[in-house]
């Protein structure tokens, strides 16, 4: 059994909820809100829980421990058991303010929540988090941990441990997810101060040529309509491509990497100046997309580039990320950036015709699956002929896989011309 514990609070109320908003130092919250896994008798929701709670919490815990501008949203807790008590208090007088004018009730919201300690708490929405403070106090220690002056704002729900009661604390956990809004894609670019691949992408929105203009969709879909005649390309489509190139470290590093800012303005500023490397590259090696630099804002795109009857393979979102990463395979292969874009120039790119046809258009829409997306890397760079001894390419390899993706006999399939 805890001690009683004493905390801030104001009192409010909404639809036939009572709730109490207060402020719960970390070491509290850690040590007294249980996994929601804790209040279930089912060994296997149990176990379902669990899994999923790991990952997440390891992630908030470094991000508490790197991070001094840390802040969390609310986590909303059920309490039940013991007996918790409101105590009202009274705001005294002062020069600067009359407490005799506050309305009723105002007066009524402002309190001390008392818990006695032998209450039992558990985290209805923001669950990731609470774990994330209890990994935090494993990885820093229970002393260090103790002595942090962090709050989160917590907000305190009664819940009754009876069919009844779970039955209406199971629709409220239901109704926070699914009503929650979550931050959009696009609005993580413009806000995150910490993804290098996000603030880069700010950059190129605002100073590259080819976006600057809004050339690029801000849909929170990856996917653009043949009738958008406006967007060179989408923004998760953009970010992708960028990520995949600034990318200097194995996924799980590169990941943990983003969730820092780099101390060092210099690696910020380098981290743009190869974003732009890449888009400038892509540019200079695109006739289709200098004539897009130089459109006018009221000017609409050329019909032929993305049409219904599937147009240029380089105007699909699909496309820049894969460029990117057939980028990032040939600089394996010894391949300049130079060399790798002067190439890709002169690989045929109607979605209409072979090698595109079947592979990523089936003649009406794009094929976006995982396999096309990796056989359309294989056939880049084959025909930008990156591994001219067929160490890693192989042909037999190629044709094998295109004769799955093409329903044919591998002996049908004839590869696509490797440039000299």
């Amino acid at each position: 059994m805890s001690q009683e514990l004493q905390i801030p609070a104001m009192r409010g109320a909404m639809g036939d909820w009572v709730f109490y908003v207060t402020l719960l130092p970390f070491s509290e919250a850690s040590e007294r809100v249980k996994k929601t896994d804790e209040v279930h008798t089912s060994h296997l929701l149990r176990e379902m829980i669990q899994r999923a709670l790991t990952p997440r919490s390891k992630a908030i815990a470094n991000y508490l421990k790197s991070q001094p501008q840390r802040f969390f949203n609310a986590v909303v807790i059920g309490v039940y058991g013991g007996r918790p008590q409101w105590h009202g208090i009274q705001v005294k007088p002062s020069e600067l303010f009359d407490p005799s004018k506050l309305s009723e009730r105002v007066a009524e919201s402002l309190g001390i929540l008392t818990l006695r300690g032998d209450e039992k708490l558990f985290a209805i929405d923001g669950q990731h988090r609470i774990e994330g403070l209890k990994e935090y106090e494993r990885e820093i220690g229970r002393e260090k941990f103790f002595a942090l002056e962090d709050e989160i704002c917590a907000i305190f729900v009664a819940h009754s441990n009876t069919p009844l009661g779970l039955q209406r604390t199971r629709r409220l956990f239901a109704t926070l997810n699914r009503y929650a809004k979550p931050v959009s894609f696009s609005e993580i670019i413009a806000l995150d101060e910490d993804d290098v691949t996000a603030i880069a992408c700010r950059d190129l929105l605002e100073h590259h040529p080819l976006f600057k203009q809004g050339r690029v969709s801000l849909e929170k879909k990856k996917s653009l309509l043949p009738s958008d005649r406006r967007n060179f390309t989408s923004l998760i489509a953009m970010y992708q491509a960028t990520d995949i190139y600034l990318k200097d470290l194995d996924n799980s590093q590169w990941d943990k990497f983003k969730r820092v800012r780099p101390s060092d303005d210099q690696t910020v500023a380098a981290f743009i100046l190869k974003a732009h490397k890449f888009w400038n590259l892509l540019v200079k090696a695109i006739p289709q997309l200098q004539k897009v630099q130089r459109l006018k804002t009221d000017e609409s795109l050329p019909r032929s580039y993305r049409s219904t009857a599937g147009g240029d393979l380089l105007f699909r979102p699909i496309t820049p990320p894969i460029i990117a990463a057939c980028l990032v395979r040939a600089k394996q292969f010894g391949m300049t950036d130079e060399v790798f874009f002067k190439r890709f120039r002169r690989i045929p790119r109607a979605l209409n015709k072979p090698p595109w046809m079947g592979v990523l258009w089936d003649g009406i829409n794009m094929v976006v699956a995982e396999k096309n997306q990796e056989l359309a890397r294989r056939l880049i760079l084959w025909m930008i002929n990156c591994d001219p001894e067929e160490s890693k390419i192989k042909s037999a390899d190629l044709r094998k896989k295109l004769s799955e993706v093409l329903t044919k006999n591998p002996e049908e399939v004839i590869l696509p011309r490797k440039l000299a």
